[in-house]
């Protein structure tokens, strides 16, 4: 996957054909299209489809970090944002499930405005956890230089935008843990959105596909990243190994 919202994969029916092997197969990129899903053809022209299982603002949260990583400072921040603001509004879809209240009726009011969704997020923050989260001014003038006055920043500047986003993301999904089973219902609610909205296709050509963030050292998964550094140094290692 790159900053361009890319995702490398084998083709389902060719997987299925010739199993796990990593030497007869070729791993193809395809693009995201609108509704988060990679489409990709092959060169038996099979069809393949992969739903990513994964919210939202971890898949943002992954573009930002390979843009980062392949140079793209400003593309990053603005990324990075993104994946913080839809972070909240999963959070606040969320909460609304838990309390048994449909979000989709207030939504409308604040979804073009991000501001606004902010504002749901930290009140809402605060009755669900006792206290506020951390101001955001600093990020926000970061965005702000880079977005709207296309202010041109170098890596030093998206790499502390990212521990920051990284830090708050991670916050909001720890909160999350007392909901978990709504959290997933929030998410299955969207990936089975996904699957019925596509054409008729054999079911084969349709997978999903879990993300994780994980630390690697070599072969060996070594614990979870735990910061925005450990986390572009572990699509980094996925790049060298030929899978992102």
């Amino acid at each position: 996957m790159d900053g361009n919202m890319r995702w490398k994969t084998p083709c389902v029916q060719c997987f299925d054909e010739l199993g796990f092997d990593t030497k007869k197969m070729s791993f193809l990129m395809g693009e995201f299209d609108e509704e988060g899903r990679v489409r990709l053809v092959c060169e038996k022209q099979h069809n393949t489809v992969v739903i990513v299982d994964a919210t939202r603002h971890q898949i943002l949260l992954t573009s930002g970090g390979t843009a980062f990583l392949s140079g793209f400072a400003n593309e990053a921040v603005a990324m990075l944002n993104t994946a913080l603001e839809r972070a909240y509004e999963h959070f606040i879809r969320v909460v609304c499930r838990a309390k048994g209240i449909d979000a989709k009726l207030a939504w409308p009011q604040v979804g073009a405005q991000s501001e606004r969704q902010f504002g749901a997020f930290v009140f809402l923050y605060l009755l669900t956890e006792g206290v506020a989260p951390p101001q955001a001014s600093e990020l926000a003038a970061i965005r702000n230089r880079v977005v709207h006055k296309g202010e041109i920043v170098n890596d030093r500047v998206a790499r502390t935008f990212g521990e920051e986003v990284f830090k708050r993301i991670q916050l909001i999904e720890t909160a999350l843990h007392k909901y978990a089973d709504q959290a997933r219902a929030e998410l299955e609610e969207q990936l089975v959105a996904q699957e019925a909205s596509l054409p008729a296709m054999p079911t084969s050509a349709v997978a999903r596909v879990k993300m994780t963030s994980l630390e690697v050292s070599g072969d060996q998964v070594i614990g979870k990243v735990k910061s925005f550094g450990d986390f572009v140094e572990s699509l980094k290692d996925a790049r060298l190994k030929g899978m992102a």
